[in-house]
């Protein structure tokens, strides 16, 4: 879009744009996913993540990123019928950053890198929770790309892209 002082600028999303979609990967589609390494079912799980998802990433959180991860894996964990006594909370957080993975990355590194080098201006628009951004945001090194005002998460809008109001869209718009 026109940029404020005439520039051109590029807003990407994260999951499945820049990053395979942490929970999504982590619980089921990973190699080694906790779903099949812990044989729960893919069903129940596919079920209690999207619950999450709808319930987390348009509910403004105003507590520390790490109790907000406590409490979304606490969720998922009371809300899976039953799981083995290993899987804890405290394993779930250890082993999330393994899990943030980007998809093509040298690909992606190369152009957003020429974006810059046009003079593009970039920016971030996801329906995302920020204790997952938080850990994209330093696993990809996104500060090298892109100014943190112009990132726009539907858990600090408090709607998401699908949304009918469109409030995500006019707040990158305002960006």
């Amino acid at each position: 879009r026109e940029g404020r002082q005439g520039s051109q600028g590029v807003v990407f999303d994260l999951g499945g744009v820049l990053i395979r979609d942490p929970w999504e990967w982590m619980l089921l589609r990973a190699e080694d996913n906790i779903a099949d390494r812990f044989h729960l079912s893919r069903k129940d799980v596919a079920r209690i993540g999207v619950e999450l998802c709808g319930k987390y990433e348009c509910s403004r959180w105003m507590h520390p990123l790490i109790e907000q991860e406590e409490a979304w894996w606490m969720d998922f964990l009371a809300a899976l019928p039953e799981h083995p006594e290993e899987l804890t909370v405290e394993y779930l957080i250890r082993e999330t950053d393994r899990y943030i993975q980007p998809i093509e990355p040298e690909r992606i590194r190369m152009t957003l890198e020429r974006l810059l080098e046009k003079g593009m201006s970039l920016g971030i628009c996801s329906n995302n929770v920020d204790f997952w951004f938080a850990k994209q945001w330093r696993r990809l090194e996104l500060d090298r790309y892109f100014p943190e005002q112009r990132i726009i998460l539907s858990q600090a809008i408090g709607a998401t892209k699908r949304s009918p109001g469109h409030e995500m869209f006019y707040a990158v718009k305002r960006n």
